[in-house]
């Protein structure tokens, strides 16, 4: 969804979870009422077979080799040289696997994205070694620590896909990064 009228908008890159797509991250969100009353765009694509190659080689688009940091690349560039977007205001967020691409953009496209936003997504432990972004780039993590598929305190995503950083660990390696603040639990 985008605004009428003159820009620049922010830009909201909506990622879905495994299995997931655009459309029903549209329906989950909520973030195109929002979108609407608050005036920023808002973009829900589709990951290649519903997966995100998000760092943890586990995914189908991992397995076949897609670059989904280059694609969210140009999605960006396309949104801000072409529809109006705000170049100094780009946010990404995802639920699951999409919250693991958040992070992984994060670290790898540091100087397009503003802030990213993760919601039950962490890191692939191999990936976190790797990840080193460009400047400080804020971050938001949701979970809950009871969730069924990913371990709260890090390990093995159920269904083998990948060994991850925990909650405190993936929150910590962005203080490292350059960021600021406390996890904040209740």
């Amino acid at each position: 969804w985008s605004p009428e009228g003159p820009g620049p908008f922010p830009l909201v890159v909506a990622l879905h979870g495994r299995l997931g797509t655009g459309a029903q991250m549209l329906k989950l969100s909520g973030l195109t009422a929002l979108a609407e009353q608050e005036r920023f765009i808002v973009v829900y694509p589709d990951g290649v077979d519903r997966s995100w190659a998000d760092g943890r080689n586990t995914s189908p688009a991992s397995k076949q080799g897609v670059d989904d940091v280059a694609f969210l690349r140009a999605l960006i560039d396309e949104f801000v040289t072409k529809r109006s977007a705000d170049a100094s205001r780009v946010y990404v967020m995802g639920m699951s696997n999409g919250g693991f691409m958040a992070l992984t953009l994060g670290c790898q496209a540091a100087d397009q994205v503003t802030a990213v936003g993760s919601v039950t997504g962490f890191m692939g432990v191999e990936f976190a070694k790797s990840c080193s972004p460009s400047h400080a780039v804020p971050v938001a993590i949701i979970a809950g620590d009871s969730d069924p598929i990913v371990p709260f305190g890090g390990g093995e995503v159920k269904g083998g896909r990948g060994m991850i950083t925990g909650a405190n660990d993936t929150f910590a390696l962005w203080r490292l990064y350059g960021g600021t603040g406390a996890p904040v639990f209740w």
